[in-house]
């Protein structure tokens, strides 16, 4: 061993080997109990084992050395025990283990060594020791067997460890043996699997490499360790992922390795549902996310999506048993249980994986995306082949292109680590290198002179890319010069001689190499990694040095693509390309495409791996593109599985909790972060995504799946789109449009989202420095926006989030521009009824907003007082308040400017504000509003104006102030909440003292009293106030004056009446319920007693002391009138009577002031008393007679109005007046106040000189007879009266003013009628013998010598003396007395015989007589006060006309303006709807194709269920160029139509079960049936309720559409010369689209017409289908197979577009008869048939041609000329028929080209093509083509071929006459083609089979009847006298029917 040691010598090593005797002597010693004998041999063996075997290259030992070597390696490996006894057999188990890693640590890839390995299975040797048996002695000093065996088991597994390592070609040997399996199983067996076991077996798939960095041995293992995994207990599990991700942080070539054997895909499916706790799940979820970030293939991408997608909840979940060896599978997730429902779930860890996903994404820790070469063995090299010469072009020079990038290690080395060199034969060459961090470029010439450049300035950092340019050139007087490029920038330029030469040229990437003639090997180490490298014979520029990076600044990271090299010129490609993805093996193909580079041999890696660090993004791009995420956002809202039961998942028992779980609107914000991460990552992402609208997609996915979880983090996150870095106008610009500023998706989010979202629009706004984003998204759009949008009708009740940020966008007025403006005002005038807009008017109308301004200049300039009118006529009572306030505002403004706008408002007639207020509410706010409208301070009017006097009111307390004050009941006795809104600086405010006001606009106060009169809604406080307010502002005279011309006294009873009703009905309330706290406390009727304030209002307006007439006679009775009519009579009693006491009182003041009463104030007093008389005694006549006259009309104004039109009208009937009782009423027993004061003001008036009885002077109705002085009458009538009142204090003051009136000396003088005399006294003298009082008597005596004359002439016995003697003394106090005790005193004269006498003929018969003609009298009394009604109500019904005639004009005016606006607004919005509905449903019909290939058969998307049923397929419409039908596609709309079939054989209805794996084959439901507000055929729907609801909003309400019934005669011929000259236009412009022509028109397809538009542009036609248009399709049964579940709409695709570079063909066609079609043939095989009307919806020529001139004006490329003749003339002049006898087409073609000239198509079935029968023999087995009789004779129509039957048609022909006339002869009564006929044919293929159905009333036809044999169909069409039909082109062609 010394020997060998000291002198290694090879010969001491063979005599060892080779001589038998030493072999034996050494191998003895193992034997040995001598434990230093036994090292000894053991080491003496190894050594000469290693000199043998681990011999240089270049002394490669003989043969038989090296078989003896392996002998002696055999018999070592036999000296292992199954059973070890002893402490020697443990040091010799050691020593051989040691020796063995001795030998694996000495190799340097010698073959040698591995063969000898190999050959002695020294692997399976090792795996045997773990199999031995220790029984060792025992003894206190020694180990246990267990540690003895974890001792050599250990030592073994680190054997194992170091083979693998250092012998590479042993591992695919272990592999096959199950090595690590057998290895753990070992282990397990003996209960080993400690954690120093697990480490060490982890590090034995692994290998160490410089800087202690971990690598995957081989993917072998790694697999190995995978299929392990679960056996491991949790605690091991997890440090083996730690271990994973160490390896995956550590070196980037593990990510190789790891794609390999799908670690990702594991990691998914196997060892996350395995995580045991947070801990554990956190690190697999960390490497997922690195693996996702740096290393992620297309495998990976799609294992990622499987795990993400739905699960069915029909599919079982499958089971995991904790002992079972789980697989990396396909199927990477669970699958959860079905519930109940059968609903979709997704995954239990959809949420993490998702999660992990979007933050790998948004980590992106792979940025370069690079595949690359990598350098990682001490020999590795790229070795370049064979150049004959250096690379010199014409201009003599070369360029050399490489990207690298130096790992750390290469820092730590001393020597240089060279990039690439190249050397030729003669010894020059060149070397590129980096040393200390510096790139070093060497020349070497031939004569072995070194020329070495190092740029200071060029300084390689490690782990950072770095594109090189190397050119090399020879310029003028052969100066060389060199130039160094990096990360194309020139770095540096200097002079360097050219390296010529003639010889070969050999290079190798990443080494110095060796040169030898016949091989080329690498010599040294690059620690790197390399891109690409590039070698041209040409010198680049420095454009193209530029183009090749794409890193553009320095410190950014390259990225250099293969394809952008292929883009080079020819002339400039390079002579070698090496590139990692040309790798095969370790050849690495030229992928140049310059001409020398096809004779080149390959491109040799040694020890160079290809690895990639290509991210999430880059594997989704070869995977199918972006659209493959957009399925995320469909099922977000799906509920999460729970976790399989039976799963072996460690959650199952520990719970979900330790996974991540988020809600949907998380999901979401997931889904838009990873597109925005894609999207700045990958620009093929970025252009596929904006050519695709994948932005209009989003918005349409959102609204379909997404809208109730919307917030402000999934807004955030699609902000973040329009914020990608390098992100076009295009992407920003549709972000913007179709999801920043679409409110169809934010209008359906919640208030808050609402408010948080307008805050960000905001912020947007105010960033966008130019100015754009404003200026598309102005005031306009989002008036527009919230108009449509957010509606209260739809979302909310009140202000919403989205009026209010459109108040925020109106800046200062001088901002407003006209067209803005323009389109305020009309916001404005259309949203008065909507509450939502308030803050907007709140910005023009309101005195704190400064853009109110703007409304008073220019909104009104331009639509004077009409739009105040509109805001006025609104329903929300807020605007209604706004406009008020702002009106009040110009009518106190002083500025000069508004003179003309105060004006307009003043001159506004009383009328217009009535009608404009009276339909709403009348509340505290608008009446304030008027009443300060109408007044102004005495203060502002001016500090030296007088102070006014004010006018003393009776019995009222007037208040000083207008504050609220709290009643006891809790009800304000005043509310005044406008206060606040009024300036004080322009008027005081209410609350100051009404004697302050001044009545400026009296019409306001009209209005106001007019709208108390007629609001059917009027304030609790209003009423309580108005009163009050009223009389304390006619306080003032000027007051009063300016009032009474403007005011009406009706409408006070008016709303007198309204109170009184409402009185009543709160009391029978009341008292129904007993409720003591009744409402009714707090209005103004209390106890039936009007408030003295309403009277005297009234008393203001009848009379008043500075009149010039004391009073207005005519106004009383009209007042009783109005009282009588208006108010409920319990009230109208009691009102009338307190106002006629204030009438009486304030003329009993006026006449005692002494003034002089005029011949005026003469007769109005003498009709007031009278008046008064007539209501004391007949009130209750008056009464019914009024109710008579208008019934049901009583106490309503506009009843009473209407009867009385009704009443006077010529047709109307009067009814007779019926006889009514006469109910004369008792004054002093029902009015005794009014009657006392009533008699008091007779007897004033009596007394009173100016009152004197007059000539010429009467009553207006005279009582009974005429008279001058009826005053007097009045008087003792009354008084008299008082004797029949049962109260005696009553008749005893009746009496005393009797008295006085008696002993009156006006009464002494006047002329009393003798009728009325004797019926005065006939009364007295009654009452002097019922009421013995003295007063009595005073007036009877009174009475008597009053009519003494008259006593006398009526009895002459009773003579004036004795009359004078009875009365003696009448004037004593005592006079009773007296007269009792004396024979001629009264009572004597009374109980006398001549007193009864007269008594009994003359007083009683006068006071029967005079009461019956007084009754007789009523009836005038009633037909005055009805006519005086009728008089009334017909002024006042004038009035209210002339008061409506001039409202009527404003309000015609404000509808014509407001209809307008609104369809201007309607016709705008549609049109936008409509455009944003047509754009939606193209997204959508490109989104159905897309989803349908998604979810195709064996798509990432399809279901997951197993296909167990049959595929469905029916026709295309495809035709190849000989238009033959045959391509067959899927048929998503499959009906079994077992329905069908039970009609035809009349069975009972059943449900198609649809036969086996229906279950199968149905469709997604959560994701097929469209939400019932964002499908697009609900979109229609919600356009009409958008529509009907802007309607609403502005007032207006509209009719339907009118359909009109035209009839569809076209008998025009065919002008085949129409299109001779074509129109002039731009021609075909394939860059810009816009439209040229649009028609209304129908596609036809085989039975259905579809209604549409059909528009030509520059570049293509489209069709826009009306979505209710069409036939209804069938609904599919439960076999149909699952359409996409990604499908929003079926609706969606029927919009189409074609473009017109493929238009090819067009011909004119007919439809229904009607010329009026087009054929449009197309280059990709597809047909369409239109049928285009014209505007009165008729079916004709002129449409069609004007579409065709257009289209044929455009020039397309391929379009042939059109066909401008007949038919005829076309066939003749295509030479088809002269080619068909010549043989040069076929029957088929010739047949079909005189289908397609004559106008027969496949999209029309009464248009079909017609082919004949050309067989007549169908019987026979055989036949004989050549003979004639087998054909049918075709020169006879198909009904001619039977004679037989022939003669039949023509006997029928010739004697059929039709009766009427209507039909014609006719030969046969069938025709040869129809669609009946078709579908005969073609029933067996769809979609011809539901369209046979659909014809048959929704059944088959009768079996009997279905084409079933081609002989019986021949027999029928020959013999049948009903069936003359041809054949279908599918004969001659399609086997599939």
């Amino acid at each position: 061993m010394s020997i060998i040691q000291s002198h290694a010598s090879y010969p001491l090593a063979s005599v060892i080997l080779e001589v038998q005797m030493v072999t034996d002597f050494l191998f003895l010693q193992f034997r040995s109990t001598s434990s230093v004998a036994l090292s000894a041999s053991v080491d003496l063996v190894f050594k000469a084992l290693g000199v043998i075997l681990l011999c240089p290259m270049d002394s490669s030992p003989s043969l038989s050395i090296t078989s003896k070597a392996v002998d002696v390696l055999e018999r070592i490996l036999s000296f292992f025990p199954r059973r070890i006894v002893s402490v020697e057999q443990v040091i010799l188990h050691q020593k051989i283990i040691e020796g063995l890693i001795g030998l694996a640590n000495g190799n340097n890839s010698y073959d040698s060594l591995e063969h000898a390995f190999q050959a002695a299975k020294l692997l399976e040797n090792l795996l045997a020791v773990l199999l031995v048996d220790i029984s060792l002695p025992r003894n206190k000093d020694s180990l246990s067997d267990a540690s003895v065996f974890d001792a050599i088991g250990s030592l073994a597994l680190k054997a194992i460890r170091h083979v693998l390592t250092h012998v590479p070609g042993c591992r695919q040997s272990f592999a096959d043996m199950l090595g690590y399996h057998e290895i753990f199983e070992r282990f397990r067996r003996r209960n080993l699997i400690t954690d120093a076991f697990v480490t060490e077996f982890v590090d034995t798939i692994c290998d160490r490499r410089p800087y202690n960095l971990t690598v995957f041995r081989d993917a072998s293992s790694l697999e190995a360790l995978l299929q392990l995994y679960t056996k491991f207990e949790p605690g091991h599990q997890l440090f083996i992922i730690n271990k994973l991700a160490e390896a995956c942080q550590s070196d980037i070539t593990n990510f190789q390795i790891a794609r390999k054997v799908r670690l990702l895909r594991f990691l998914l499916s196997v060892a996350l549902p395995l995580a045991a706790d947070e801990e554990h799940a956190a690190t697999v979820v960390r490497l997922i996310k690195r693996l996702i970030s740096f290393s992620s293939d297309v495998a990976d991408a799609k294992a990622l999506l499987m795990a993400l997608k739905h699960r069915d909840g029909s599919q079982a979940a499958p089971s995991h048993s904790a002992t079972a060896t789980p697989g990396i599978s396909d199927a990477p997730d669970h699958e959860p249980h079905r519930n109940s429902l059968g609903a979709y779930f997704l995954p239990f860890l959809h949420d993490e994986i998702l999660r992990a996903l979007v933050e790998a994404v948004q980590t992106n820790g792979a940025s370069e995306h690079l595949d690359f070469f990598v350098f990682s063995q001490p020999h590795s090299g790229i070795v370049l082949p064979r150049i004959p010469r250096w690379p010199e072009s014409p201009a003599k020079g070369y360029s050399l292109y490489i990207s690298f990038r130096l790992s750390t290690e290469a820092f730590a080395v001393t020597v240089p680590s060279v990039l690439i060199a190249f050397a030729a034969e003669s010894g020059s060459g060149m070397q590129l290198s980096i040393d200390s961090g510096m790139l070093v470029y060497t020349i070497v010439t031939k004569t072995d002179t070194v020329h070495t450049a190092k740029p200071q300035e060029i300084h390689v950092d490690p782990d950072t890319w770095y594109s090189v340019v190397v050119s090399h050139q020879v310029g003028m007087f052969n100066v060389s010069t060199a130039t160094i490029h990096v990360n194309g920038a020139c770095a540096w330029r200097g002079s360097m001689p050219f390296p010529h030469g003639e010889d070969s040229l050999r290079g190798v990437i990443g080494s110095r190499g060796a040169y030898d003639k016949d091989s080329y090997k690498p010599t040294d180490y690059f620690p790197g990694h390399v891109s690409s490298f590039a070698l041209f014979n040409v010198v680049l520029s420095a454009e193209i040095i530029q183009s090749l990076h794409f890193g553009g600044e320095e410190n950014l990271p390259i990225q250099p693509d293969l394809y952008n090299f292929q883009l080079l010129p020819p002339q400039q490609q390079p002579l070698l390309f090496a590139h990692p993805l040309a790798v095969k093996g370790s050849v690495c193909f030229n992928v140049s495409t310059h001409e020398l580079a096809a004779n080149q041999s390959p491109i040799v890696l040694h020890d160079v791996t290809c690895c990639s660090t290509r991210s999430f993004a880059d594997a989704l791009q070869s995977l199918g593109g972006i659209e493959l995420l957009y399925p995320l956002l469909c099922q977000a809202s799906l509920p999460v599985a729970s976790i399989p039961q039976g799963s072996s998942s460690t959650a199952e028992r520990l719970g979900p909790s330790i996974f991540y779980t988020s809600s949907p609107e998380e999901r979401i914000v997931f889904v838009l972060s990873m597109i925005c991460g894609m999207l700045s990552q990958n620009a093929y992402h970025m252009n596929r995504f904006v050519e695709s609208d994948g932005v209009r997609l989003l918005s349409l996915l959102l609204q379909q799946s997404c809208l109730p979880c919307l917030s402000i983090r999934i807004f955030r996150e699609i902000l973040k789109l329009r914020r990608i870095p390098n992100a076009s106008a295009e992407l920003v610009n549709a972000v913007d449009e179709y999801l920043v500023f679409d409110p169809q998706i934010w209008s359906h989010a919640g208030q808050d989202v609402q408010r948080d979202y307008f805050a960000e629009i905001k912020a947007l706004l105010a960033a966008n420095t130019t100015g754009d984003l404003s200026q598309k998204y102005d005031i306009a759009f989002w008036l527009d926006a919230v108009e449509q949008f957010y509606s209260s009708h739809m979302l909310f009740v009140g202000e919403t989030r989205a009026w209010a940020f459109v108040a925020t966008l109106f800046g200062p007025p001088a901002t407003l521009s006209y067209d803005h403006g323009q389109r305020v005002v009309e916001s404005l005038w259309c949203s008065v009824h909507n509450p939502e807009a308030r803050c907007l008017y709140r910005i023009f109308l309101d005195k704190s907003s400064p853009a109110h301004q703007v409304f008073a200049a220019r909104i009104f300039e331009s639509t004077g007082c009409d739009i105040v009118f509109r805001l006025l006529e609104g329903t929300d009572e807020s605007i209604r308040q706004l406009c008020l306030d702002w009106i009040l505002r110009m009518l106190l403004s002083d500025s000069p400017k508004h003179a003309r706008l105060r004006r307009a408002l003043v001159d506004v007639p009383p009328a217009v504000w009535t009608g404009l207020l009276r339909a709403h509410p009348l509340t505290d706010q608008v009446y304030y509003s008027l009443l300060r409208m109408a007044t102004v301070s005495s203060i502002a009017a001016g500090k030296d104006a007088k102070e006014p006097t004010s006018i003393a009111t009776p019995a009222l307390d007037t208040p000083t102030d207008f504050s609220p004050r709290i009643s006891q009941t809790g009800v304000p006795e005043r509310v005044s909440t406008v206060s606040m809104s009024c300036d004080t600086t322009q008027g005081p405010p209410l609350e100051d003292s009404i004697a302050s006001l001044l009545v400026r606009y009296p019409g306001f106060v009209k209005t106001m009293i007019e709208l108390l009169a007629h609001c059917v809604d009027i304030d609790t406080g209003v009423l309580s106030n108005v009163w009050k307010d009223m009389l304390h502002l006619m306080a003032l005279p000027s007051n009063l004056a300016a009032l009474r011309p403007h005011l009406n006294c009706y409408s006070i009873i008016i709303l007198l009446g309204k109170l009184a009703l409402q009185a009543n009905a709160l009391t029978l309330a009341t008292t129904v319920s007993d409720n003591p706290s009744s409402p009714s406390s707090s209005l103004p009727l209390r106890d039936n007693v009007p408030p003295p304030e309403m009277l005297a209002v009234i008393l203001n307006l009848t009379t008043q002391t500075t009149d010039k007439d004391i009073i207005q006679a005519n106004l009383v009775d009209e007042m009783l009138v109005l009282f009588w009519v208006l108010v409920p009579s319990n009230y109208a009693d009691r009102m009338i009577q307190d106002w006629l006491l204030l009438v009486i009182d304030a003329i009993t003041k006026r006449v005692e002031s002494g003034v002089q009463l005029s011949d005026s104030d003469y007769q109005n007093l003498l009709r007031f008393v009278n008046t008064v008389d007539e209501f004391l005694f007949n009130k209750q006549d008056i009464l019914d007679s009024l109710k008579f006259e208008y019934s049901d009309a009583m106490y309503n104004w506009q009843l009473l109005i209407q009867r009385h039109r009704t009443l006077h009208m010529p047709q109307f009937k009067k009814q007779p007046s019926a006889d009514l009782a006469a109910k004369t009423s008792n004054p002093f027993e029902e009015n005794p106040r009014l009657a006392v004061a009533h008699a008091d003001l007779v007897n004033r008036l009596i007394q009173h000189k100016d009152m004197r009885p007059r000539k010429g002077f009467s009553f207006w109705q005279p009582i009974l007879y005429p008279t001058d002085d009826q005053l007097s009458i009045l008087a003792i009538r009354l008084l008299l009266n008082a004797f029949l009142s049962f109260d005696r204090d009553r008749w005893l003051s009746a009496s005393s003013r009797l008295a006085v009136v008696l002993k009156s000396e006006e009464l002494a003088v006047s002329d009393v009628p003798r009728p009325f005399a004797l019926y005065a006294l006939a009364i007295v003298y009654e009452a002097f013998k019922v009421q013995p009082e003295p007063i009595v008597d005073v007036c009877l005596v009174e009475a008597l010598k009053l009519w003494s004359k008259v006593i006398e002439s009526s009895a002459s016995d009773i003579t004036k003396a004795l009359i004078d003697a009875a009365c003696v003394p009448a004037d004593a106090a005592d006079a009773r007395a007296e007269s009792l005790g004396s024979g001629s005193s009264l009572s004597s004269f009374l109980g006398g015989d001549k007193w009864s006498a007269f008594a009994d003929k003359h007083l009683y018969p006068a006071m029967r007589t005079y009461e019956d003609e007084w009754l007789s009298g009523v009836s005038n009394v009633t037909k005055k006060f009805t006519a005086a009604a009728r008089t009334m109500l017909g002024r006042f019904g004038r009035d209210a006309d002339v008061d409506q005639s001039v409202f009527s004009p404003v309000q015609q005016r404000l509808a014509t303006v407001t209809g307008a606006k609104v369809e201007a607004r309607t016709k705008r919005l549609a049109e936008k709807i409509t455009s944003y509905e047509s754009s939606t449903r193209q997204v959508a019909n490109m989104w159905n194709r897309k989803s349908l290939e998604l979810t195709f058969d064996r798509q990432i998307w399809a279901s997951a269920s197993p296909r167990s049923g049959p595929t469905y397929m029916k026709l295309d419409t495809y035709e190849n160029h000989l238009r033959m039908r045959r391509r067959l596609t899927r048929n998503f709309d499959f009906h079994d139509h077992i329905d069908a079939s039970m009609k035809r054989d009349k069975l009972a209805p059943q449900i198609a079960s649809g036969g086996p794996g229906a279950d199968a084959r149905r469709g997604v439901p959560f994701m097929n049936k469209p939400s019932s507000l964002h499908s697009l055929s609900d979109r229609k729907k919600m356009l009409v309720d958008r529509m009907q609801r802007l309607q609403i909003d502005s007032g207006i309400r509209r009719d339907g559409s009118r359909a009109s019934i035209v009839s569809e005669d076209d008998t025009e011929d065919e002008d085949w010369n129409l299109i001779a000259e074509e129109e002039s236009s731009s021609g075909y412009d394939s860059q810009t689209e816009r439209c040229v022509c649009t028609a209304s028109s129908e596609m036809i397809v085989y039975m259905t017409s579809i209604k549409g538009r059909f528009e030509v542009t520059t570049t293509h036609l489209r069709f826009f289908p009306t979505v209710t248009s069409g036939a209804a399709r069938p609904e599919r049964s439960p076999a149909s197979p699952s359409r996409s579940f990604l499908t929003p709409d079926t609706n969606a695709t029927t919009d189409q577009k074609w473009p017109l570079s493929e238009l090819q063909q067009v011909f004119l066609r007919r439809y229904k008869l009607h010329k009026s079609g087009l054929e449009f043939f197309f280059l990709d095989g597809h047909t369409f048939l239109f049928n285009f009307l014209e505007s009165n919806g008729r079916r004709g020529s002129s449409e069609r041609m004007r579409v065709l001139r257009k289209i044929i004006g455009l020039r397309p490329p391929s379009l042939r000329p059109p066909l401008t003749v007949s038919p005829e003339e076309c066939m003749k002049r295509s030479g088809l028929t002269e080619r068909w006898v010549r043989r040069e087409i076929t029957n088929f073609e010739y047949l079909m080209a005189l289908n397609t000239y004559s106008g027969r198509t496949y999209n029309d079935l009464t248009q079909y093509p017609v082919f004949p029968w050309v067989l007549s023999d169908y019987k026979s087995p055989l036949i004989d083509l050549t003979d004639p009789s087998v054909y049918r004779d075709l020169t006879k129509p198909i009904g001619a071929l039977n004679p037989a039957r022939l003669a039949g048609f023509l006997e029928r022909y010739n004697a059929f006459e039709d009766p009427e006339g209507q039909v014609k002869k006719f030969l046969y009564g069938s025709h040869y083609s129809s669609s009946a006929s078709v579908l005969f044919y073609l029933l067996r293929l769809e979609p011809f089979t539901t369209l046979h159905v659909s014809l048959q009333g929704g059944k088959f036809d009768h079996p009997d009847r279905q084409f079933h044999s081609l002989a019986s169909c021949w027999y029928s069409v020959f013999t049948s006298s009903s069936d003359v039909k041809e054949l279908i082109p599918e004969f001659y062609y399609c086997p599939s029917f």
